[in-house]
């Protein structure tokens, strides 16, 4: 959750769309290798290696919870995600980082076990695609709190297009639905396929492409070369 304000939806939508909070991290120079199935096993070795054994076993967690999805129902699928990012630290992107709102990428966060809002989010984001829920019941809700005004994160699932999304969140940890959530005040989200803009009382107003979102579209380009990238030829 950020300690900042939001002055408006408008201010809100220039700022994401012209990437000005902070300038964008370099992809990881980790090797990019073909993909494997959910994840190469030589990731956790990778990691263990660099920063020890407890950071392997939670990569070698990550990649189980994966590869049982087909055992689970999606709803499970949702909870059992929801509750593993969940056990991370909130810690804030100056601390992490030294950057005032930096993206982290899943693996990035599973090697710290802490992050902000916006990686909570976008690790389950990516997470239960790689279990095969389908992209487009999945959205990243870019909102605010009703009696502050500080900017949050969480993640929506659409069982349909027209219903009630349920909500993901790592400060309210059981999912609900939207409808319930009434301290958060969308005001925008975005998938890895279209951008909406919430309005009041009515559904979201779809509102283009989400590939003017910077942060969002490197975010999406470093995610997938650390999730390939194994060390093998």
């Amino acid at each position: 959750m950020k300690t900042i304000r939001l002055i408006s939806m408008g201010t809100c939508l220039v700022l994401m769309l012209t990437g000005c909070f902070s300038p964008m991290r370099e992809a990881s120079g980790w090797k990019v290798a073909r993909e494997s199935a959910p994840v190469a096993p030589t990731i956790a070795r990778a990691m263990g290696f660099h920063y020890g054994p407890v950071v392997a076993h939670r990569i070698r967690q990550w990649q189980a919870l994966m590869e049982n999805a087909a055992s689970h129902s999606e709803a499970d699928n949702l909870r059992r995600v929801n509750d593993f990012f969940n056990g991370a630290r909130f810690v804030d992107d100056a601390v992490s980082w030294g950057e005032n709102d930096y993206w982290a990428t899943p693996l990035e966060f599973l090697v710290r076990d802490a992050g902000d809002c916006e990686d909570f989010a976008t690790a389950k984001y990516f997470t239960l695609q790689k279990m095969g829920v389908a992209p487009a019941k999945l959205r990243l809700v870019y909102s605010t709190f009703r009696d502050t005004g500080q900017a949050h994160m969480v993640l929506a699932y659409y069982p349909d297009q027209s219903g009630d999304p349920l909500v993901l969140d790592n400060i309210n940890r059981r999912i609900r639905p939207g409808s319930e959530r009434s301290d958060l005040v969308p005001i925008f989200s975005f998938n890895g396929d279209s951008l909406w803009l919430a309005r009041r009382d009515s559904r979201p107003l779809r509102a283009g492409s989400p590939g003017s979102l910077q942060r969002w579209s490197h975010w999406q380009k470093r995610s997938r070369q650390q999730f390939l990238a194994s060390g093998e030829s």
